[in-house]
């Protein structure tokens, strides 16, 4: 799923109405917010007014009007990563927790995600629809973050290895029609055919100077790093359970980028490093006062 795009001006008198359930379940407690109506506009602003303090974020235009296009009311739930936005049970949008934290309003988060513990689930997105149970302590868990501060080892060992990786199933007025894996910009699509639950990713890297035989690039330019890059997607079907994979090309410019910016991570190359290196994608980085995701030429 999209995950915190560009939007336009306000446009408020296009919101999804919000039920009104918000309050206090004790004179002066305040009650949390998870599984509680939220209001979207068209213009990609998202409002959560049942939260301790108003509080608010922003997606896409296009996101926020497929959300609007299913004509239900939107809801907001918690786990250890993300906050969901669901439309009757189904996720149609997710968010990770710490791009709430590094927001200009990430203190009002952190308190409200404190109230909201209760609602953590032990491991995110086991099961979209089921009713969320109890989770003792405070466990937000990281996703994978950019440059040399925020370089997760995790998720380089998981694409090196290769690991089952959530799968986004995306939908358009109502109808599944795409199914996404996504980590650090990237965008794999995987057939409507795929049982989202077993997709399994995993990167090979040959060195410098050579080009993979399964590279993930077509076209691109010679210095590109991702000629040396294979990424394998293997899965198995909905209905026959049968087991297929395939090999992940893109001649797109942007992602060939996205691609470069991959094999420095995978590399552990400094993200400063990265930003002066030509066809990169630098994605939001609050702490380098870089608000927006660019590319390098």
């Amino acid at each position: 799923m999209p995950l915190d795009d560009s939007y336009e001006d306000d446009d408020e008198d296009q919101g999804l109405p919000i039920e009104s359930e918000a309050g206090s379940d004790e004179a002066g407690k305040p009650t949390t917010c998870h599984g509680t109506a939220v209001k979207v506009y068209k213009n990609g602003r998202v409002i959560i007014s049942s939260a301790e303090f108003p509080l608010e974020f922003r997606t896409s235009n296009t996101q926020a009007q497929n959300i609007c296009s299913f004509g239900s009311t939107p809801r907001i739930y918690f786990s250890p990563t993300d906050i969901e936005i669901r439309v009757n049970k189904e996720v149609v949008y997710t968010k990770p927790i710490e791009r709430l934290l590094g927001s200009l309003e990430g203190a009002e988060w952190l308190s409200q995600l404190i109230l909201e513990k209760q609602a953590f689930r032990g491991t995110p997105h086991e099961d979209e629809h089921a009713e969320a149970e109890p989770h003792s302590g405070l466990d937000f868990i990281s996703h994978e973050r950019h440059g040399s501060t925020y370089k997760n080892g995790e998720l380089k060992r998981k694409l090196l290895q290769g690991a089952n990786f959530h799968c986004a199933q995306l939908k358009s007025r109502g109808a599944h029609t795409e199914n996404r894996v996504f980590f650090r910009g990237v965008q794999l699509t995987v057939p409507l055919k795929a049982n989202t639950q077993t997709v399994c990713v995993r990167v090979d890297l040959v060195p410098e100077g050579t080009v993979h035989p399964h590279e993930c690039i077509n076209g691109g330019e010679a210095g590109d790093p991702a000629h040396r890059l294979s990424i394998q997607i293997r899965y198995r079907t909905m209905h026959e359970n049968a087991q297929e994979e395939f090999w992940y090309r893109t001649s797109a410019q942007g992602n060939i980028k996205k691609l470069n910016s991959l094999v420095d991570f995978l590399e552990d190359k400094d993200g400063d490093w990265t930003a002066q290196q030509p066809r990169r994608f630098l994605d939001r980085d609050y702490s380098r006062k870089r608000f927006k995701t660019s590319y390098t030429n």
